[in-house]
């Protein structure tokens, strides 16, 4: 993996906020922010038995697609596209889910599976709806009363602020979200299949046990491209 080294390492409480849109090793873009990172897998979706909808009818009615999705699907977890696919390990899965694998099989035994179970694929850049009810529980959870949606760039964009008992549709769309205390931060990846839980440990351990949450604690060597083998690297400036 070739390294980039001649970018500057944006000041701390952008990152506290914010997740990049580089590949670049998540310990050196948030560890001095929070104890640890947790990649979420963002989930599968498959329609209800009792749906009326299917893949072309939700493909005709783009602008209720979050709605859709949240009423008239379920959430499947990685692990049973793991297990009914044949993947070996978890990344085979977001590398088939990427435009540009870098690996090909993977990509058409993701098409093939998907086809087999008729299941949409994960959310890009956003959290899904489901995603959101569980982010909102999960502050709820450690006992917060508001909520942040944050810029996308903050540089440019207003963060804003929400109740925290506040309708669930008012979160679709959103990358980033945290308490006012940023403690913990939901982000979310342009053009990525998972997100990043950063926090303390304990905490996140917590959420992970509470909600079920899917994915696994990022290493050192954990890249927020994690499963792209032949990307550049980000590393910044000393």
């Amino acid at each position: 993996m070739a390294e980039i080294t001649n970018m500057k390492k944006p000041p701390k409480d952008y990152r506290a906020v914010t997740s990049p849109s580089y590949n670049v090793q998540v310990y050196d873009y948030w560890g001095d922010c929070y104890e640890s990172v947790f990649l979420m897998h963002k989930p599968f979706f498959r329609f209800r038995s009792h749906s009326k909808y299917n893949i072309d009818r939700i493909n005709k009615e783009r602008s209720k697609w979050h709605s859709i999705i949240q009423n008239e699907c379920e959430p499947i977890k990685w692990q049973e596209v793991k297990e009914k696919g044949g993947f070996a390990e978890y990344w085979q899965i977001d590398d088939g889910l990427n435009i540009n694998p870098d690996f090909i099989d993977n990509k058409k035994k993701l098409e093939a599976i998907t086809d087999e179970l008729e299941l949409l694929y994960p959310y890009e850049d956003f959290f899904s709806p489901f995603q959101v009810d569980t982010i909102q529980n999960s502050l709820k959870y450690l006992g917060y009363k508001e909520l942040v949606i944050g810029a996308e760039h903050p540089e440019i964009d207003e963060e804003e602020v929400y109740d925290i008992n506040t309708n669930r549709s008012n979160l679709w769309n959103s990358s980033n979200i945290y308490p006012a205390d940023k403690k913990i931060l939901f982000t979310s990846p342009f053009d990525m299949h998972v997100s990043f839980i950063c926090s303390e440990r304990e905490v996140i351990e917590k959420l992970k046990e509470e909600f079920q949450i899917e994915g696994f604690y990022c290493s050192a060597d954990t890249t927020t491209w994690w499963s792209r083998r032949t990307e550049e690297l980000v590393k910044f400036e000393v």
